[in-house]
């Protein structure tokens, strides 16, 4: 969305009858320029569903700020040593970013092998304990609680979890297998989900997102070592972000070389 949003008193809504994609049609149009719907729709994110109402507060946005822009131009505010100096350095800093992310920042935490990291894994680094107690689990969210003690009455008595969410008919509002939780994304129902034993199935939860039921498949407490699959993309990125640094700092020596980088100054001035 356009930011600074000052509402217009005359707003025109033109949908044109001539244009033959739906995605061309103009919204509005302000000394010629015209803002049509395929603009809008790259402009937003991609699922995001354009709504009338949307489409004509977007439009009114963009009408604003295009009339103030164009106030600004003639007034010559758009030339002021001021704004070329901010245009300066937002130019320098995106030439710079495109540059790192082309030279240094190229690789990305997929091209870190699994054998690194294992080898980060498995040394005695703090990193890899837990710092707060965490439990795997599959739970399911419904809306009603009639439905919630169907599906766990089913469970309990075939014991089968996930063959049952396969079968079962009754619709849940969230289904989440196989997940690590701690407190802090769970507090509502997490004293239920500690007193569980493994594999068992908790009685319908009723809680502020619905009425849950979980399985709870496996504890770990503060001070044992993470589960590999839980820690392993804070690993990556860990090693990643390492990477980077170094590539940054070995790059910016390589430049400076480049380009004499000599300082003329001391401690002593």
């Amino acid at each position: 969305m356009l930011k600074n949003f000052i509402p217009v008193i005359l707003f025109l809504f033109v949908f044109g009858c001539s244009q033959n994609s739906p995605d061309e049609r103009v919204v509005v149009e302000v000394d010629g320029q015209k803002l049509t719907i395929k603009m809008i729709r790259e402009s937003v994110d991609s699922g995001m569903v354009l709504t009338s109402n949307f489409i004509m507060e977007y439009a009114s946005q963009w009408a604003t700020e295009q009339v103030l822009y164009k106030e600004a131009n003639q007034k010559g505010f758009d030339k002021t040593e001021k704004v070329e100096k901010a245009l300066e350095e937002t130019m320098r800093g995106l030439a710079i970013q495109e540059l790192l992310n082309s030279s240094v920042y190229s690789i990305t935490t997929k091209t870190i092998s699994d054998s690194v990291i294992l080898k980060n894994y498995t040394s005695s680094d703090l990193k890899n304990y837990l710092k707060n107690d965490i439990v795997l689990i599959s739970y399911l969210v419904f809306d009603s609680k009639e439905k919630a003690n169907k599906f766990k009455n089913i469970v309990s008595k075939k014991n089968n979890w996930g063959t049952e969410i396969n079968n079962f008919s009754g619709p849940s509002t969230a289904n989440f297998e196989m997940v690590y939780k701690d407190e802090a994304s769970l507090p509502y129902i997490w004293k239920k989900i500690s007193e569980l034993k493994q594999k068992e199935v908790s009685s319908v939860i009723e809680s502020p997102i619905g009425f849950v039921v979980v399985r709870l498949w496996q504890k770990y407490y503060s001070g044992d070592k993470a589960p590999f699959d839980y820690i392993e993309p804070t690993l990556r990125n860990d090693i990643l972000r390492e990477e980077n640094r170094k590539r940054y700092y070995n790059y910016i020596a390589s430049l400076s070389k480049k380009y004499r980088v000599t300082y003329l100054f001391s401690d002593s001035l």
